[in-house]
């Protein structure tokens, strides 16, 4: 009878493994010019992260490879046409975009973006208001210039080293 239980229970778990979606394995690394910003690779999307933003760690991310928490500071994410949507989530708005280059900042109160390619969704969470962000648009929402421009050279040396 014990054995018998045993192997129902171990048949059991092999069934929910095996059912269970498949988790995105995502990967971290410093970057080789710029050890400031960390590198993050998760399912058909690069990411260029400031070293002290606060945000999702690795395990969540590979759990979620869609998505990232972004509390404080800045990220450049690069994602392919083969890739699903990707969105960050900051404390006061929802970032999302397919197929593109984009950066978010997250800043106490302020949530912006500064597009290179395609375009981003930016979605305001305390009233649902929703604004696109497009390609080269320069307005009051965007990141400055030196610190966008510093995580989309290292966005590029990730992209051109898989």
């Amino acid at each position: 009878m014990v054995t018998s239980r045993k192997s129902s229970f171990a048949l059991a778990i092999l069934l929910l493994l095996t059912a269970s979606p498949a988790r995105a394995l995502c990967s971290e690394a410093v970057d080789r010019e710029d050890r400031a910003v960390v590198i993050l690779r998760c399912d058909g999307v690069v990411l260029a992260v400031e070293a002290t933003a606060v945000r999702s760690p690795l395990a969540m991310m590979s759990s979620h490879p869609n998505a990232i928490q972004l509390d404080a500071g800045a990220i450049a994410i690069a994602s392919s046409p083969r890739a699903p949507p990707f969105a960050a989530l900051t404390p006061d708005a929802v970032a999302s975009a397919v197929d593109g280059e984009w950066a978010i900042l997250a800043e106490a109160g302020d949530t912006r973006a500064t597009v290179w390619r395609g375009s981003v969704n930016l979605m305001a969470r305390i009233d649902g208001s929703e604004r696109l962000v497009q390609a080269q648009e320069i307005d009051a929402h965007t990141l400055d210039a030196g610190r966008a421009e510093r995580l989309r050279r290292a966005l590029h040396r990730a992209l051109a080293s898989p």
